[in-house]
């Protein structure tokens, strides 16, 4: 047998609706009923006596308060002073005020004060209306504020406050501009009215055009009877640009009246999203000025960047471990110190002093010119730079060697030609050479300043290797072969050689210029 579900679904329209318990009742489903409480939600409102504003009531006036609310019939009423040097800062039930001034009605609804006294009356007022059940209650709060109305002997503005006043305004939005005079007689009604003047003009002249005929505009006045406020409201539905060069005027057509006109400026406000559409372009163009600055900086300084990396964060491996005893540096873009690398230096370190070199020949097939240098000073004990104009002019070849000055790395520089100290890109290099223990370079079509040579090569020598001058060519090569190994292989061996291709007629020591300009070209 089938069993049958039958729902009903009671749509209750808006109605006014006293409390009370509401059911659906059938009778082929009695124990199905279900009973439901319906309560009214809506805040209660006050209502003030004299009306009109609802904030301002006079000294000495007889003022009523009543708080309007339905489907709560037990209501209670509490005070929060306004006067900071009160002991009590919480809500107090009304009954611990003042006595004999104020009473309410029977049904507790309407607050009655006799006589407005603002150090005394003027509060916070709260309503609370209690349901059938305890906890189920409803509450609102009014400010009431009372003013010492005799000191106002003629009608005078109250907003806005000051003749002169700005309102921010994002451009596009509905704008509502609030204009209210004050005055003890009845003679309000229909007094303020508001016109537009530009910025730059002077005249006063009243134009009335402008903001009535423009649909855009609306201008609604309003005061309640026995009310002492008159309010006029400016509506702008949609601002445009042309709306900010415009003072706002509300005045009055009442002569008594102080200050007659007040002034409303419209100034720009951004929205909020745009706010942060702003901060999000500004920090998008910050981190692309940061990237790009690196990377500038990162393409200005690869070659130092690549060498720190290369000998102080990857680890250097110890000195016996290395592959290499001298890594020969000179100008990649010269053809001369290319050949004068590949088929004479380089033969004689490998062949004659049988030293391990790393040079253009190790470099690795595809691997970056930059990259070989790094490799090559990493793995090698000492640096021999072959000297000439171009490698001075060679920006990766100066910052390879200020790395290698730097890190107390031991150098040996074989002048190749001529070079102007005056360079001022490489002027620690040339102060470097200055400085150096000098050894000529030996040539093999020098055969009549052999002897000469030799004496030079001896007075190299260490002291306890005396070499005499009348010692063959080959004999002062072997000394100078030993000495070499000395600086290559003794790791407490420190500072530099220069060695060059000149004549032996010059008497060389430690001291002479040996970049100079005259004597290179008086002796090279």
């Amino acid at each position: 047998m089938l069993s049958a579900i039958v729902r009903f679904l009671l749509i209750v329209h808006i109605l006014t609706l006293n409390d009370g318990v509401y059911a659906n009742q059938k009778h082929l489903c009695e124990n199905l009923s279900k009973q439901f409480h319906i309560h009214n939600t809506s805040l209660p409102t006050f209502l003030l006596d004299p009306s009109g504003d609802q904030t301002y009531v006079c000294s000495d006036d007889a003022v009523s308060l009543t708080c309007c609310m339905t489907g709560y019939s037990n209501i209670e009423w509490q005070v929060y002073t306004l006067e900071y040097h009160s002991l009590f800062r919480s809500w107090l039930p009304l009954t611990w005020d003042r006595n004999g001034s104020y009473h309410l009605d029977e049904n507790n609804q309407t607050l009655i004060i006799n006589h407005a006294n603002q150090s005394h009356d003027q509060k916070y007022y709260k309503c609370i209306g209690y349901g059938i059940r305890d906890y189920q209650e409803i509450e609102s709060v009014m400010k009431l504020r009372v003013e010492d109305c005799s000191k106002f002997d003629r009608p005078i503005f109250l907003l806005p406050n000051e003749p002169m006043s700005t309102k921010p305004v994002v451009p596009g939005d509905r704008v509502i501009l609030k204009c209210s005079l004050f005055a003890l007689n009845d003679s309000l009604g229909g007094h303020l009215h508001w016109y537009r003047m530009k910025m730059s003009s002077n005249s006063t002249t009243l134009d009335y055009g402008q903001i009535s005929t423009d649909g855009r505009f609306l201008e609604i006045s309003q005061r309640d009877p026995g009310s002492h406020v008159e309010n006029s409201y400016l509506f702008i539905n949609i601002t445009e640009p042309d709306d900010f060069k415009w003072y706002y005027v509300c005045y009055t057509t009442l002569s008594d009246v102080a200050n007659d006109q007040r002034r409303i400026q419209l100034t720009v406000k951004e929205r909020r999203d745009e706010h942060i559409v702003h901060l999000v372009i500004l920090i998008i163009i910050a981190m692309t000025t940061v990237a790009m600055a690196t990377a500038v900086l990162m393409y200005r300084f690869r070659v130092e960047i690549c060498l720190f990396y290369k000998t102080k964060i990857q680890k250097s491996r110890r000195r016996e471990d290395v592959e290499y005893h001298i890594f020969l540096l000179h100008s990649n873009e010269s053809h001369d110190d290319r050949s004068f690398a590949r088929d004479v230096v380089r033969p004689f370190l490998l062949n004659e002093l049988k030293y391990r070199v790393f040079g253009e020949a190790d470099f690795t097939l595809g691997q970056d010119y930059l990259d070989h240098c790094a490799t090559g000073l990493e793995h090698s004990h000492v640096m021999v730079v072959i000297v000439s104009r171009q490698l001075l002019a060679d920006e990766t070849c100066r910052i390879l060697i200020r790395d290698a000055l730097s890190s107390g790395n031991r150098i040996i520089y074989i002048i190749r030609e001529p070079v102007s100290n005056d360079t001022e890109s490489a002027q620690d290099i040339l102060d470097a050479l200055r400085i150096g223990r000098k050894v000529k370079w030996l040539r093999e079509d020098d055969q009549e300043v052999q002897t000469a040579e030799c004496k030079f090569l001896c007075s190299l020598q260490p002291e306890h290797q005396p070499c005499r001058e009348t010692d063959s060519i080959d004999y002062c090569r072997t000394k100078l072969r030993l000495y070499l190994l000395q600086f290559l292989e003794d790791s407490s061996a420190v500072g530099s050689w220069v060695l060059w291709n000149g004549s032996p007629s010059i008497n060389v020591n430690e001291q002479d210029p040996i970049v100079s300009t005259d004597f290179m070209s008086q002796n090279c």
